[in-house]
């Protein structure tokens, strides 16, 4: 169930910007481990995004569409994981 979004939108990220995945899998990963809750592995993703977009477009060149397109993937994607950020099961 889910995470169909996260990895459309991350596999098109991979494609136009493989540095930014990079960037953010090692994010999510150390978020991931000091939570150790699978449940809240789209709350990782919803902080680390953000960090490694910044981190690339701060200091890896990238041609001006790819930077819209990260950072309107990477809103989209927080947007949408905003109302399950406090969701209790």
């Amino acid at each position: 169930h889910g995470g169909m979004g996260l990895a459309t939108g991350g596999g098109v990220i991979l494609i136009v910007s493989p540095l930014t995945i990079a960037i953010a899998v090692p994010i999510w990963a150390i978020c991931y481990i000091a939570i150790y809750k699978k449940k809240y592995s789209p709350r990782c993703v919803t902080i680390a995004l953000p960090i490694a977009v910044v981190l690339t477009l701060l200091f890896i060149p990238v041609a001006a569409q790819v930077q819209w397109l990260l950072v309107l993937m990477t809103f989209i994607l927080v947007v949408r994981h905003l109302p399950e950020w406090n969701r209790v099961e």
